[in-house]
């Protein structure tokens, strides 16, 4: 899978369905990701909800 197109699927079902903010170094993201890791906060009330399909899409991807 190319990186920035994961990226893409995550960062674009995290818009629709929760409240989350990346803490650092997003500037080129998502077509690079020079730091190699990505550090994301999601509000707690939506994690339960959502992390079974975002576990699918990184898995599917």
């Amino acid at each position: 899978m190319y990186a920035p197109n994961l990226l893409s699927s995550i960062f674009g079902f995290l818009n629709d369905n929760s409240d989350y903010a990346v803490l650092r170094n997003y500037e080129t993201l998502p077509e690079s990701n020079p730091s190699r890791d990505i550090d994301i906060i999601i509000s707690k009330k939506c994690f339960s909800g959502i992390k079974h399909e975002l576990v699918s899409i990184i898995n599917n991807e």
